[in-house]
């Protein structure tokens, strides 16, 4: 195998983010208070996603008074690829912290859930972490779970000074028939841990057979391999990618034995590897921030880290979508942490999906105003300097609400990248719930990036802080905002802050009760 410490990093593709709204918090607060965070997903055969979750008060919650039974997990369930989420359920919930769920559908169809239990052991004065890994099976695709968690023992790590110390932070893998393998890790030392993959061959019924990655090097590195994830090439052949460094391994029998690790040219924590149905590796991960590393040569070499969220929290759990894309489920971190996702397209370089354009969210409540009848009707005045036509048809001031959305269909300013300002004043106050706008329109492959504020005003002077503020945004459609409460205004106002190019606007919509 060809060392990752003698390669560079390799660039592949072209790092190309499309800006606007392109994470999305799908949970932040429940039963069990406000933190959530070490999410996993996994599309189920019916093409359902599923995630699960932990919930809890804090980043380790042991049973208090406040969450008599520790942390929980909590699962949900999106029909419509990730777009809508169900409200949370409880998947389990044990007298002890319940930590680090994941999941995944096994060949028979069941689903499996996995998780640790986290408490403090008092052992000659020492106070010890003590963790034991369990599962829970499901048979209906999610909708019950077993009332009794199934043990996952025996491991190497079942007796660290008189306590087991055995923890999880990958999914289950289904291999070939009813083998079924999980990257476990555990205490070796004070402080030190080393990962091993346990074996089941009846479905995650039982288990045993653990077999330790490269134990020896382990030992000798920071704080020891632990937090893996395993994936299946199209060879057969399993990698497994580990924290901290990051560290890979591969193997060449089913995951029974494991060749020596070899440490990625850049750092990562806590990652999530899945191949694609491209035969691409995407290896999701903590630093920077959340982040993505991509290989097409089954691991032999790995791109760069292309950052998809500025959190921190990240611990990732990854799926690809009907339509090749990837969906990254992932945390906050710190107080108040949620659950975020993300989507983004492997081609090979990374790609995130603005989730407004892919979910385009529904026009605010009311009616439609008719701007372009009350223009015509002398009712509707335009103040602006985007007055470019030079005998363009459709250009023109008049053509932000001249309902088409073509890229010419629009009010300009000739001056390159300079600001440009739009204002219409109504015939009457309205009490606005919303808007949409479309900047200067993208098309084709190129995006035509805008930064954008949209101002109100009840009397057309006073237009205070803006509304909603659009930072290098780039529009193929009328896209919408609603506001929470109505606002009382006469005047509208669109100032394009930054263009790249002319600015240009070019449709705008409002709604009213």
């Amino acid at each position: 195998m060809k060392g990752l410490l003698s390669l560079g990093l390799i660039a592949i593709g072209v790092c190309s983010v499309a800006p606007g709204q392109s994470h999305r918090v799908i949970t932040n607060e429940g039963p069990w208070g406000n933190y959530e965070a070490f999410p996993d997903v996994c599309r189920l055969s019916n093409g359902d996603l599923f995630v699960v979750f932990y919930a809890g008060t804090g980043h380790v919650t042991l049973p208090s008074s406040q969450a008599p039974t520790g942390g929980s997990v909590y699962g949900m369930r999106s029909s419509d690829g990730g777009r809508t989420w169900c409200k949370p359920f409880l998947v389990v919930d044990t007298p002890q912290d319940d930590r680090d769920p994941h999941i995944c559908q096994l060949a028979n169809g069941d689903l499996l859930a996995t998780f640790f239990t986290r408490s403090e052991e008092q052992k000659g004065g020492l106070s010890l972490e003590a963790g034991q890994v369990w599962v829970v099976r499901s048979t209906d695709n999610g909708r019950t779970w077993d009332k009794r968690p199934t043990l996952v023992a025996p491991t190497p790590y079942d007796n660290y000074q008189g306590v087991s110390s055995v923890f999880i932070s990958g999914p289950p893998l289904q291999l070939e028939g009813k083998h079924v393998i999980l990257p476990i890790y555990g205490t070796i030392s004070s402080g030190h841990f080393e990962t091993a993959v346990i074996h089941s061959e009846d479905f995650g019924k039982t288990w045993g057979n653990a077999s330790r990655v490269d134990p020896e090097q382990s030992a000798a590195f920071s704080y020891g391999f632990c937090e893996a994830s395993v994936a299946r090439l199209k060879s057969g052949r399993l990698i497994i990618v580990m924290r901290p460094g990051m560290h890979q391994s591969y193997s060449d029998d089913q995951g029974y034995t494991w060749t020596k690790a070899t440490q990625w040219p850049h750092h990562g924590d806590a990652p999530t590897v899945i191949r694609t149905k491209g035969n691409m590796l995407v290896c999701a991960h903590r630093y920077p921030g959340t982040a993505v590393s991509i290989s097409t040569d089954d691991g032999a070499t790995w791109s760069a880290p292309w950052q998809i969220d500025v959190v921190g929290g990240a611990y990732p759990g990854l799926a690809e979508l009907a339509d090749g894309s990837i969906i990254a489920i992932y945390y906050e971190e710190g107080a108040g942490s949620s659950i975020r996702q993300a989507v983004f397209r492997v081609e090979p370089g990374i790609r995130l999906h603005d989730l407004n354009v892919r979910w385009p969210p529904p026009p605010p409540p009311g009616r439609q105003i008719d701007l372009r009848a009350m223009h015509a009707e002398g009712k509707l005045e335009i103040t602006t300097d985007m007055q470019w036509t030079d005998q363009t048809k459709g250009a023109g001031p008049s053509a932000v609400f001249d309902g088409n959305i073509e890229h010419f269909h629009a009010a300009w300013k000739a001056a390159e990248g300079q600001p440009a300002t739009y204002s219409i004043e109504l015939d009457k106050v309205y009490e606005l719930t919303g808007f949409g706008i479309c900047l200067k329109q993208s098309q084709g492959p190129t995006d035509y990036v805008e930064s954008a504020e949209v101002y109100l005003s009840k009397d057309g002077a006073e237009f205070g802080r803006p509304v909603a503020a659009f930072a290098d945004t780039a529009t193929r459609a009328v896209v919408y905002r609603r506001f929470p409460a109505p606002l009382s205004a006469k005047s509208v106002k669109v100032v394009v802050t930054k263009s790249e190019g002319w600015p240009g606007l070019n449709e705008l919509e409002l709604y009213a009760r």
